[in-house]
């Protein structure tokens, strides 16, 4: 039903160098997380993530296997379905993470309230 999906992860890892098994581990969380939502990947929402991650950890996962369904599910999002993840924005410092900048090296900047608010309409609307 996700093989698309799934030779979506792999390409996109295969693109970062990552090992065999960190794509495996990255296809079964995900076909999890889908498992669990129950809907088209076209229909997800951060919410969506954000719900399931809360719910494994109440349900008492160890931080490992929490961080591993937390890394395979931003993965998915970011890298096969081009979403930005919320932890790249910082609402209360009022700054972006901009990734891969000159030097190829990881930045913060400023973000005003305007872009704020088109973003936020955006991601919302």
């Amino acid at each position: 039903m996700y093989k698309d999906i799934f030779e979506s992860i792999r390409n996109e890892a295969e693109k970062r160098n990552l090992r065999e098994r960190t794509i495996q581990l990255y296809c079964s969380d995900v076909s999890y997380f889908l498992r669990w939502i129950g809907k088209n990947v076209s229909d997800l929402t951060l919410e969506d993530a954000e719900s399931f991650l809360t719910a494994k950890r109440l349900e008492g996962r160890s931080p490992e296997t929490h961080n591993h369904y937390r890394s395979a599910i931003k993965f998915l999002y970011k890298k096969v379905l081009k979403t930005v993840w919320d932890d790249d924005i910082s609402r209360t410092n009022m700054t972006i993470h901009v990734r891969e900048t000159k030097g190829r090296i990881d930045r913060y900047t400023i973000l005003s309230q305007k872009n704020l608010d088109l973003l936020t309409e955006y991601w919302y609307d």
